[in-house]
């Protein structure tokens, strides 16, 4: 036993190599803090005395072989991961065991990113398409040290809380298990919330990079599943014209893509007969922007009855 140790050797009456396993090390430790709470090393004087009685490091090196975690056997001793760490470093030991704990950690994040989402492709699936060529965003996140852990993010950010609301809903009907991530993320300028709303997986990027043209013939919508897309689109970037009377004059959408442009006024038309008009503006770097206007309330009437908008707010102006 070493020195400066010995009542705490008597009060166990443990080995210093031989840990008994009976004993319940939570209790010894609370009961040390207790003892020691006005000391200032208690810290210090708490993890030698763990490194020196409680463990044994053979013991250790054999749970962790055995497949144990060191967050397992931490948890064990009542200890954190680094206290673990650092007596297995004391014993040369730890540099020997790190490939195995590297591939046990990769594995256990391969299987975390790769977890199958069972994506159903229903009318819900159709509104998140509607919102990816919208204000949604889709990205691959790369893991350049664990390539094979490389991942999707697919996600919105907006000032509007029925928006976010119903992409949260959208995904949750689309895709049942893929636990969204919704909350509140910083102000903007003019002092307004931004809602945001994400998910993480493998499976969501493959899904959406089928749809990378939707106005090509992969995209063969049904009439409930152009009112969904359209309803995506509409809800990203539709907005509402006001008279000075602050009456709906117009719906417009607007988009950067012309194929897209065209194809959002020939399901408006062949689908649901609403007459639109494509205008072209600049963006204020100096790309083609084009505008799909609904202008007459006839058509207008149509939109807000057959498809309409998820905000509430411009679904009121109508």
């Amino acid at each position: 036993m070493p020195f400066g140790f010995p009542p705490l050797y008597f009060l166990f009456n443990v080995s210093a190599t031989t840990p008994d396993k009976d004993i319940d090390w939570k209790v010894h430790l609370k009961t040390l803090r207790h003892c020691n709470k006005k000391t200032k090393n208690t810290k210090n004087f708490l993890n030698l005395h763990i490194l020196l009685i409680y463990m044994d490091v053979t013991e250790i090196h054999k749970r962790i072989l055995d497949g144990d975690t060191l967050s397992q056997i931490a948890k064990t001793y009542g200890c954190s991961y680094t206290t673990i760490v650092n007596h297995l470093k004391r014993a040369n030991l730890y540099d020997s065991l790190i490939p195995l704990i590297r591939e046990r950690w990769t594995n256990g994040a391969i299987a975390s990113n790769r977890k199958p989402i069972k994506i159903i492709k229903n009318t819900s699936f159709y509104y998140l398409v509607g919102v990816y060529y919208g204000d949604g965003y889709a990205s691959k996140i790369l893991n350049k040290q664990y390539p094979s852990t490389n991942t999707w993010k697919f996600g919105l950010k907006t000032i509007d809380y029925d928006f976010a609301k119903a992409f949260s809903h959208h995904l949750q009907n689309s895709m049942p298990n893929s636990n969204p991530t919704s909350k509140q993320q910083g102000i903007t300028k003019s002092n307004k919330p931004i809602f945001m709303c994400e998910v993480y997986n493998q499976d969501i990027g493959i899904a959406l990079s089928k749809y990378t043209k939707p106005y090509s013939n992969q995209l063969e919508l049904t009439h409930e599943a152009a009112r969904a897309f359209l309803k995506g689109m509409f809800d990203s970037e539709g907005s509402i014209c006001l008279n000075k009377q602050h009456k709906c004059c117009g719906i417009r959408l607007g988009n950067t893509d012309q194929k897209l442009a065209k194809y959002i006024k020939h399901l408006l038309l062949v689908l649901f007969n609403i007459q639109t008009n494509i205008s072209q503006s600049k963006t204020p770097l100096g790309k083609p922007y084009y505008i799909i206007g609904i202008y007459k309330k006839e058509y207008r009437d149509i939109f807000k009855n057959k498809i309409g908008f998820s905000i509430v707010r411009k679904q009121s102006m109508l």
